[in-house]
């Protein structure tokens, strides 16, 4: 799996760095923007962070969105129609979250014909310590629900970046998550807000599983690979070919209405099949 950008036509990442690019992470509860180029055309070109906000609002992002933009595009001088293409995190991660990131970025790139490129979440947080570590697995692990995450491991034996991955992005149970890390190439490395979101449980289940004195158990990273940096959400969001096409959201179960709607019917007086009905209309998915 490597990072992806949707659609039939595309612009190629060099031209697209010509002009700054916006790149959007709403996918879990830090709300994180920035804004960049490249320092120049060629090989041994940079990145060159212009402006970040990162807003740690956890169910609130859609108050914070449109106003962060309209102040960054402000005090950076660059509106909508100076970028050069919008990169936006797809998934997996917080329906609602996702779905308002994914809007905000079709908004703008209509309004002003900007391209756009859609970055899968797991590899990018992968990219992070992947650099700095050369052996065994990583498994980027970020909290779906009460007792399930969502869990995708990654081979160290490459030096290729995003790292190449080991499974599909899972989702799991706490019990089914510590099998399959232990079970992956060691020594298992493990970052994430399925982790961190479930540390009275998770560490006891993984450490018991290795009875082998000579394969340590997982090393649990530090919460600072939790989430992308900035300049490092930048770097990978500018090399992304870019379509005219909106970008593929990448859910992997209902949305918390869908998977209650017979409970949220039975409030509002209406029967489950009607209430089913109303969501699967468009402009609801």
């Amino acid at each position: 799996m490597t990072l992806t950008a949707t659609g039939k036509t595309s612009v190629s990442g060099s031209a697209a760095c010509s002009k700054p690019a916006l790149a959007l992470n709403s996918a879990e509860d830090r709300l994180q923007i920035v804004l960049g180029h490249m320092s120049h055309a060629g090989p041994d070109a940079v990145p060159v962070l212009l402006q970040s906000r990162e807003l740690t609002v956890p169910g609130r992002a859609m108050q914070h969105l449109a106003p962060a933009l309209h102040e960054m595009f402000t005090t950076s001088g660059f509106g909508p129609a100076d970028l050069g293409k919008i990169a936006c995190v797809r998934g997996p991660g917080g329906f609602t979250g996702l779905r308002l990131s994914l809007a905000t970025a079709l908004g703008l790139a209509k309004s002003s014909n900007i391209p756009m490129a859609g970055i899968d979440y797991f590899p990018l947080l992968a990219s992070g310590p992947a650099d700095l570590l050369n052996q065994g697995s990583l498994w980027v692990c970020t909290y779906a629900r009460r007792n399930q995450v969502f869990l995708q491991g990654f081979s160290l034996t490459s030096d290729s970046l995003p790292p190449p991955p080991l499974t599909e992005v899972l989702v799991l149970d706490l019990q089914q998550t510590a099998q399959a890390i232990v079970a992956g190439p060691g020594p298992a490395h493990v970052l994430g807000s399925g982790l961190r979101r479930n540390l009275d449980t998770l560490p006891e289940l993984l450490n018991p599983a290795q009875d082998d004195p000579e394969r340590p158990g997982p090393l649990l990273l530090p919460p600072a690979w939790d989430h992308p940096s900035p300049a490092h959400l930048l770097a990978q969001a500018l090399p992304l070919e870019a379509t005219h096409e909106p970008i593929v959201p990448l859910y992997l179960r209902p949305s918390d209405a869908e998977q209650n709607i017979e409970a949220i019917a039975a409030k509002r007086g209406v029967s489950p099949d009607h209430a089913k009905a109303m969501l699967s209309q468009p402009g609801h998915k």
